[in-house]
């Protein structure tokens, strides 16, 4: 009976390794942006920038939470042009990973920005108002935007944050107890 218990834990635990391998696969390797920035005219201090952190690349809880929060905030902020050099940026800063960070902003299509830069936008002005500031200020409508923008990105980042601790909670809970069981044999 306990044979089979491992066999089944062994078995879930062989699934998730699959399913993070599948997705790891799907994102950008170090080499390959590389080679493509070397294309690029000018490129030397990004690829330079690039060899400066290891966090960019690594899969490690805190890289991965890291690069999420950057890559949520800057999602719902109105940054068409900026975002990735500021994902990079943020990702060096934070020691966040940088295929997350970026992943997070290429979700966010030109069909989908719409709605999430207006429900940006009325929250931060629900905000605003709800804290007393006047409609005085020239720029109230790219004040509302980014204070929205800032609160939904943490509210995602945090969404994202919880259930990366329940994954990796399980993961571990499932190694320990097929560590335990091989052990009573």
């Amino acid at each position: 009976m306990e044979k089979t218990e491992v066999h089944v834990l062994r078995r879930k635990i062989y699934a998730r390794k699959r399913l993070a391998k599948k997705i790891i696969k799907k994102m950008p390797r170090q080499n390959n942006i590389r080679k493509k920035l070397s294309t690029i005219p000018f490129s030397k201090k990004a690829i330079k920038l690039l060899n400066i952190s290891n966090s960019f690349w690594s899969f490690k809880e805190n890289a991965i939470i890291s690069g999420v929060y950057v890559g949520a905030i800057l999602t719902c902020l109105p940054l068409p042009i900026v975002d990735i050099p500021l994902a990079i940026l943020f990702c060096w800063i934070f020691k966040g990973n940088l295929s997350v960070s970026i992943g997070l902003l290429f979700l966010v299509n030109p069909l989908t920005s719409a709605p999430v830069l207006v429900g940006s936008y009325k929250i931060g002005d629900m905000l605003l108002r709800f804290f007393g500031a006047e409609n005085t200020f020239y720029y109230q409508g790219a004040i509302s935007l980014v204070i929205g923008g800032v609160v939904v990105g943490l509210f995602i980042s945090l969404l994202f944050h919880i259930i990366i601790k329940i994954i990796h909670f399980e993961y571990r809970y499932l190694k320990e107890k097929c560590k335990k069981i091989e052990n009573c044999d």
